[in-house]
């Protein structure tokens, strides 16, 4: 029986580490999707700022005010948001796979777990079964 219960102890652990797990995938797979959509609204900013010419001026939200800036300035500043953004996306993708990766471990020791748990059930079922019969 202990080791029943001891085996019972451990599956908990484990599927609150893998909630914990599918809690984090979650957030991560949230962040990429936001990444996603700046990377987008970036890219978008940048394909109409290479539609001018070097010299225009451009006009930059900071608050409640319009501020100048140069568009070669603005052009150089969507390039490094968006190398920020992708690296940000990969950095998240990678850490994904991780999580991925240790959810799948996770489930194979609970399922042998579970297994084990039911061979020791059976063995102690029959053992008991045996007892009472004789």
């Amino acid at each position: 029986m202990d080791v029943l219960r001891n085996m019972q102890v451990q599956m908990e652990e484990l599927m609150n580490e893998l909630n914990a797990i599918q809690k984090e995938m979650g957030k991560e797979m949230n962040a990429v999707q936001n990444l996603q959509a700046q990377l987008t609204e970036n890219q978008l900013v940048k394909s109409e700022l290479d539609l001018l010419a070097a010299d225009t001026n451009v006009f930059k939200l900071v608050g409640p005010i319009l501020v100048k800036q140069d568009c070669v300035e603005a052009q150089s500043n969507v390039n490094k948001r968006i190398e920020f953004i992708e690296a940000e996306m990969q950095k998240a993708t990678d850490k994904l796979q991780r999580l991925e990766k240790t959810q799948g471990e996770k489930r194979v020791k609970v399922s042998d777990l579970q297994k084990n748990m039911q061979r020791i059930a059976m063995s102690m079922q029959q053992a008991a079964g045996a007892a009472s019969a004789s």
